[in-house]
């Protein structure tokens, strides 16, 4: 016995009679005024230089405040409190360049019971108690009475007063897909699509026409939109079967109406869909406007809660059979819940919210997915506006979208009660008496029915077992995915009910046949779907949507054919190939047509295949080694067939190499304009020199940069071991204007050290400094010029001085580089004067250097160990200064070097008696033997002669068996 359609009613009669929305028509003279007022605010903004509201995505604060009873008991819960919330971001993300709400602070929870039923009379104490003035309030209470009407919400439209800054929103129609949004409309200045259609002035009803020709008005009248269809909603004429509109009302030019039963300010059924049109997106973004001025008694500056290392974390995601689970780390104490977003373009754009989920729970299932697609993820807190979680990326196989229902089939018992299929007279499948399936969904794929392709198969699909008992007359269609690609699509759909005898409803019994393909073999799935028979427009036509009342049941079929399909996979190439590098791969193909291949590769003995990225519709294809990948010589490939399913035979072994790393590179490198630059240096093996960070062709010369223009320059370079290319290392070349750079610099020498930070001056006042006359008859005179320009210096500066100072001491080798090891990075040398005090006299000019650059400095003598400054100097205000007497000069990590020598008073010194200069400026045996020969020498200029006196003696020595065995670690030359 079919059971009434009334019957059906009564769990929708329980909201029939509820108002969708108390928020009366605006008089003509208000709307009037505030598009005035916006039209002021938009002038404001275009002597800014701005043409409207969102040129950004703007995040806006929401307070939620959930009423429950004295108790605690009842209320909007916080799991239907977040789902809200990204329900309301996927409609408002189209806003402007995007609105996205967040809460602010947690959820203000009022245990009061005589606000628990609201009335709109309460309004002023409820919210004088608990409004914010920094976000927007709204309000959910289980039920909502204003004046004699039950309504699911209301809302005002746009105030600078305070009052208009709060929403009401019935608890149970938080999530319904439509009463926040529609609300949430109003207040950004969204009128209802039916705005004044029963006025009894014709004149203020609007037109259906949008033909200015015909003397279209939607411009003027109704909801100032003319991308929303006139609608007549409100006349005794107006009329719906299921989500059809059939009602006679003509507007005043006598055209009948045809209304959006979709739109979101509508009052028609939630089933028929829920949406905005761009003229209601951007009539919004002007709301917006409205809602921001300045002059208004509320803002919108409550700021984000969960913020820095708190937001979520180590996001990670598994495959399931139907979706995909997402489990996060919550790393706060004060989240109001959770917000996921799901983005199929990339890791930087796209992103949608899919769900909400209440405070400490940190798993998501999103069963939305669809098969053979990359998706990007990332969660934030609901109390956060734009602080997520890294993204997590993750790419699909098989996969099959979970269908829903608003309600569930054990409410009414619209279910599907038996499925069988049989070829003949032979029974395949036999599912009787299964009653209501959880969530109205029955999985039955656990156990494959094993079929032949080519043959014909009749099925009997019962909304009661046997066609016996009470029934709901109910739709169906069946899909059989024949190409496993995981979509259920219009050419797979082998019954559909459309009340014709040939295909006849469930009522309660509808039947049919179908071919499985030839090419077919393999898993099939089967998909039976139902839904309540609403009328002619409710056929079921979507596998996987939301329908009202129905069931699904899911079957697997193992198909077998007599001709199976084969892929032969061939040889790789290139072989040996690299970890990271494109492979293409060829194969050949029997008894099936397919373009969706992907290549599988296995470790390195030959088993355990994983997908690889794989591109291309057929042979060759060309697939990507992972680049992590260990090397090894057993590894395989094999080529697999999406749809149908086919998995090909393994090719033969081949070796994989791993990817070297790249090549070791000092940057950045600055030069002045116009300075001579050295050719680009980089450590690896056959390098390759690069112009841009991929693709080109490599050079193996390196490149000289140019300095001739100001400006950064990035060099790529990589290196190739194996006849595998590693990643490419940049090295940044900056030219900076020319600017001389002059240094200040002080130390002293241990040999000549007297105390109190001075020197002695003995070689200066013989008159043995280079190009001086000896005042001694047995003296021998020194050459004119630097000491510096033989073995193993080979300094070739020309610096000399005609007239020394009373206080010149000797002459040093100053030096800056970028590297403190690395005498390859020097980039400027000059012999100078040292003087008694310390400090250093500068023979030549100022280099000319870049400025945004630090420098080591390194300072050489002739028989004192070298040193470099601790650490790299700044350029500051055209100068380098520094100071090796009063700091420890550099020393390796982990050496065993002394850098300079402490002497009495903490005062810091060169090590002296270190003649014979090795790399390392190590004084030994060979500084001894040297003096060996010089000893007894008088009046000369020798490098033996440790304490600078003008002669090498028995002093001598003993300051080099003092110093024996020290060595700086640091490389000169």
């Amino acid at each position: 016995m079919i059971i009434a359609f009334s019957g059906l009613l009564l769990c929708n009669k329980a909201t029939a009679q509820l108002t969708p929305c108390a928020v009366a028509d605006p008089p003509s003279d208000s709307i009037l005024a505030l598009e005035k007022r916006l039209l002021k605010l938009k002038s404001q903004f275009v002597k800014n230089a701005r043409t409207s509201g969102l040129t950004a995505v703007e995040y806006i604060p929401v307070k939620a405040h959930i009423l429950r009873k004295n108790d605690g008991t009842g209320g909007l819960s916080l799991t239907d409190l977040n789902t809200s919330l990204a329900q309301i971001n996927r409609y408002f993300q189209n806003i402007g360049s995007g609105l996205q709400l967040y809460f602010c602070g947690s959820p203000n929870i009022i245990n009061n019971t005589a606000y628990y039923d609201y009335n709109n009379t309460e309004e002023l104490a409820l919210c004088n108690a608990n409004n914010v003035s920094n976000a927007i309030n709204i309000y959910f209470p289980n039920s909502i009475r204003f004046g004699s009407l039950t309504v699911s919400g209301y809302a005002y439209f746009p105030s600078t007063l305070s009052i208009s800054n709060s929403l009401f929103i019935q608890a149970q129609a938080a999530t319904d897909n439509r009463t926040l949004a529609h609300e949430l409309g109003h207040y950004f200045n969204l009128l209802h699509t039916f705005q004044n259609s029963n006025n009894t002035n014709n004149a203020e009803r609007e037109y259906v026409t949008r033909n200015a020709m015909q003397g279209a008005n939607c411009t003027l009248k109704g909801d100032l939109l003319c991308d929303t269809p006139a609608d007549p909603y409100g006349r005794d004429s107006v009329a719906i079967q299921g989500c059809t509109y059939t009602g006679t009302a003509r507007d005043p030019q006598g055209q009948v109406y045809a209304p959006s039963l979709s739109n979101i300010m509508s009052y028609y059924p939630v089933s028929c869909g829920s949406d905005f049109t761009l003229g209601q997106y951007a009539r919004m973004a002007d709301g917006f406007l409205l809602r921001s001025d300045p002059s208004n008694q509320y803002n919108f500056s409550c700021g984000p809660t969960v913020t820095g290392s708190n937001v979520p974390g180590n996001l990670t995601g598994m495959l399931l059979a139907s979706g995909l689970s997402l489990t996060f780390v919550d790393n706060s104490s004060n989240e109001s819940g959770f917000i996921v977003e799901r983005s199929s373009i990339s890791a930087g754009e796209g992103f949608v919210p899919i769900g909400g989920l209440p405070p400490n729970t940190t798993t998501y299932v999103d069963q939305t997915i669809t098969a053979y697609t990359t998706y990007y993820y990332r969660v934030k807190a609901s109390n956060s506006s734009s602080q997520y979680s890294a993204v997590l990326t993750i790419s699909t196989a098989l996969n099959y979208c979970t269908p829903t229902y608003t309600y569930a089939c054990g409410t009414a018992a619209v279910v599907i009660d038996e499925f069988v299929l049989k070829q003949g007279a032979t029974t395949i499948i036999n599912n009787n008496n299964s009653n209501c399936s959880p969530a109205n969904y029955g999985d039955y794929t656990g156990t494959p029915y094993p079929v032949t392709a080519g043959n014909t198969y009749t099925f009997t699909v019962a909304a009661v077992a046997q066609g016996l008992g009470n029934y709901y007359d109910q739709h169906v269609s069946v899909w059989a995915d024949f190409d496993q690609d995981g979509y259920f699509e219009l050419n797979e759909r082998i019954y559909r009910s459309d009340s014709l005898v040939s295909m006849p409803r469930m009522n309660p019994v509808a039947s049919g046949a179908f071919v499985i393909p030839i090419s077919v073999q393999g898993l099939v799935r089967v998909r039976v779907r139902s839904g309540f028979n609403f009328g002619v427009s409710s056929a079921v036509t979507n596998p996987c949507g939301l329908l009202s009342f129905g069931e699904t049941e899911d079957y697997m079929l193992q198909v077998t054919s007599p001709f199976p399909a084969t892929i032969i996979t061939n040889v790789v190439a290139p072989s040996p190939a690299c970890a990271g590098q494109a492979i293409s791969v060829g194969f050949t193909t029997a008894n099936f047509s397919s373009t969706s291949y992907v290549v599988q590769l296995s470790d390195n003995t030959g088993n355990n295949f994983i997908t690889i990225p794989t591109t291309g519709t057929g042979s060759p294809l060309t697939a990507e080694i992972p680049v992590d990948i260990t090397s090894g010589m057993g590894y395989k490939v094999r080529v697999i067939s999406n749809s149908p399913s086919v998995t090909g035979s393994a090719s033969s072994a081949f070796t994989i190499n791993a990817l070297p790393s790249a090549p070791g590179v000092t940057t950045p490198i600055s030069y002045s304009q116009g300075q001579t630059a050295s050719p680009l240096s980089a450590v690896g093996t056959n390098l390759k020199w690069y112009l841009t960070s991929s693709g080109g062709m490599g050079n193996t010369d390196a490149p000289t940069p140019s300095t001739v223009a100001v400006g950064s320059t990035d060099y790529y370079v990589s290196q190739t071991v194996n006849n595998c290319e590693s990643n490419r290392a940049v090295i940044q070349v900056n030219v900076v204007s020319a600017v001389a750079v002059c240094l200040n610099v002080t130390l002293f020498l241990e040999g000549p050290y007297v105390g109190s930070q001075n020197m002695t001056t003995k070689l200066n006042q013989q008159g043995l400094l280079p190009g001086q006359i000896p005042i001694s008859s047995l003296g021998i005179p020194t050459p004119a010029g630097q000491p510096y320009s033989g073995a193993p210096w080979n300094y070739s500066g020309s610096e000399t001085v005609t007239y020394y100072p009373p206080n010149a001491v000797d002459w040093v080798l100053i030096s800056l580089r970028t590297v403190a090891q690395d005498p390859i990075s020097t980039v400027f040398r000059t012999a100078a004067l040292l003087l008694s005090n310390g400090s250093v006299s500068w023979v030549g000019a100022c280099p000319v250097l870049p400025t945004n650059q630090s420098y080591f400095v390194v300072v050489e003598h002739r028989n004192h160990i070298g040193a470099v400054s601790h650490q790299a100097i700044a350029v500051i205000n055209n100068s380098i200064n520094y100071n090796f007497s009063t700091q420890q000069s550099y020393i390796p990590a982990g050496s065993p070097a002394n850098g300079q020598k402490q002497l009495s008073g903490g005062l810091f010194a060169l090590y002296a008696a270190d003649c014979t200069k090795n790399s390392l400026s190590q004084i030994d045996a060979n500084d001894t033997s040297k003096w060996r020969v010089d000893n007894g020498k008088v009046g000369r200029y020798l490098t033996t002669d440790f304490n600078m006196d003008g002669a090498p003696d028995a002093n001598d020595n003993t300051v080099w068996r003092l110093n024996n065995g020290r060595f700086s670690g640091v490389n000169f030359y």
